[in-house]
């Protein structure tokens, strides 16, 4: 029987956040929100120049600034961020019906652009800015920092060919968007079933579970924290020690896989064109819920 360390060694994967190597160029901030403390104290840790911080709410900016980078300047026009001719990454972090025309100057201004999650609301609107990124010679990411917690990793792009999706209230909720949600998954030779429930105030759990010809992967945790990894095959089971955490690691990965796709001359693994299946999925996910039907993504365009 091979040792746990043996088992181990069969199953090393690069999980863990790359920084870019030479190009560490300056960085605006388009959106100060919650969620950018974790870019933030991400891009710190990677020691990201950070130059720029805007938001409509200016003490919002300012407080970013006085936490993160004292340095940085502050803004509450997101155009004199584009303008600057110092900064070539912008990670635009903003609501989505907002953030398209940020994106589409940030573009045409010839700089990459990091843009948070969900991309766009219309996927032929996707479409058109990957092709302008395109025509400028620059790339085009997004921000899809789950593929950096260390339980989830990568996983390579399967076509979906149908998703069956519904989604309830709580009886205890309090907030307006349905906290119940559910998918079924079909592809060609395998399928997926995806359960959310978030209106768990006490004793939540994340547990993802994929079984296939070669044995199974069965990860449990409590919400962005570490989780505990269980690889079963037929030579035995083992438990990989995972290091870090999806919040803030994640964060600092999709900002390096984006400087690194620059430094290294090639399309970023987050790149929007690859995040368009990966949307066209989720429009039909919500379709399909509306709809109490099954949806083929990318026959519905835009989010309902």
């Amino acid at each position: 029987m091979p040792s746990n360390d043996q088992l181990l060694a069969k199953f090393e994967l690069p999980y863990q956040p790359r920084d870019a190597l030479r190009y560490r160029p300056p960085i605006g901030l388009i959106g100060c929100g919650g969620i950018t403390r974790n870019h933030l104290k991400a891009y710190r840790a990677a020691g990201y120049d950070v130059v720029a911080l805007c938001d409509i709410d200016k003490q919002r900016a300012i407080e970013r600034q006085k936490e993160f980078y004292p340095q940085a300047k502050t803004y509450t026009d997101w155009r004199n961020v584009v303008r600057r001719s110092d900064i070539q990454v912008v990670d635009i972090a903003t609501h989505p019906a907002i953030r398209r025309p940020i994106i589409e100057a940030a573009l045409s201004a010839k700089k990459h652009v990091l843009s948070q999650k969900p991309f766009v609301l219309d996927l032929d609107e996707g479409e058109r800015l990957v092709e302008l990124a395109s025509k400028n010679n620059v790339r085009l990411a997004v921000n899809q920092n789950a593929r950096w917690a260390p339980h989830f990793s990568f996983f390579d792009y399967r076509e979906v060919v149908r998703v069956y999706a519904s989604v309830a209230r709580a009886r205890t909720q309090q907030v307006h968007p349905p906290l119940l949600g559910q998918a079924l998954v079909e592809f060609e030779d395998a399928q997926a079933s995806l359960a959310f429930g978030a209106n768990l105030p006490i004793g939540s759990q994340d547990r993802t579970f994929v079984s296939g010809s070669l044995g199974s992967i069965d990860s449990v945790g409590s919400g962005n924290k570490i989780q505990q990894l269980t690889v079963s095959t037929e030579s035995g089971t083992t438990q990989p020690k995972l290091e870090g955490c999806w919040f803030p690691d994640g964060f600092r990965g999709t900002m390096g896989e984006l400087l690194l796709s620059v430094e290294q001359d090639r399309e970023p693994t987050i790149s929007a064109a690859n995040n368009l299946k990966s949307l066209a999925f989720c429009v039909g996910a919500v379709a399909s819920a509306e709809r109490h039907t099954p949806v083929v993504p990318g026959t519905v365009r835009k989010m309902p």
